[in-house]
């Protein structure tokens, strides 16, 4: 009988530990890192100017998925299809994306995602660039998620410079762009 009660005393505490952690959550306006783990689809555009010492255009649509990890870090996997116009970077084509990053979260929703240098890192299969890869940075979005924690909107607050770089480090181009996403929990 006595083995019972330990466990019956054990279980008692473990679900006070669960409520009061859970109120504590719910108190603080309840967005942590943890509420947020998981796969989140998402499908977006970006639209790129020449910078005043940049020479191309360019814009793209694309899908992919972004992972959130427990610890405030994020990856990134997407495909996208992109335009790029001018004198240093002309194409048309379809290229695989990838990045990491890390991200916070106030207590009111509002979410920033930060890339890792490089940066976005895409490599294109498809079109005249095929086989090139370019290197994407700084890379930041702003975003909110929803109070079901099930969606999260983001982009960019204001227009973000962005350099280009080869896949050796050179610098390719500089722009100014602005993006748009939106992402659906999917696991």
């Amino acid at each position: 009988m006595k083995v019972n009660m330990k466990k019956l005393a054990v279980a008692v505490i473990m679900i006070a530990i669960v409520t009061l952690v859970g109120a504590t959550v719910a108190l603080a306006g309840g967005y942590t890192y943890t509420n947020i783990i998981g796969k989140y689809a998402f499908t977006g555009t970006e639209f790129c100017f020449p910078s005043p010492t940049g020479s191309s255009f360019s814009t793209n649509g694309g899908q992919g998925v972004f992972i959130f990890h427990w610890n405030g870090r994020y990856s990134l996997e997407s495909t996208a299809a992109a335009f790029s116009y001018g004198s240093n970077f002309e194409t048309v084509g379809r290229a695989e994306v990838h990045g990491t990053g890390t991200y916070t979260i106030s207590s009111s929703g509002a979410m920033t995602l930060v890339m890792d240098e490089p940066g976005v890192v895409a490599t294109y299969v498809t079109g005249p660039a095929a086989g090139n890869t370019y290197m994407i940075y700084p890379k930041t979005f702003t975003g909110y998620i929803s109070a079901d924690r099930r969606t999260i909107t983001f982009g960019n607050v204001e227009p973000e410079l962005e350099t280009i770089y080869n896949a050796d480090g050179t610098v390719r181009s500089t722009q100014v762009c602005t993006s748009a996403r939106v992402a659906v929990q999917i696991w």
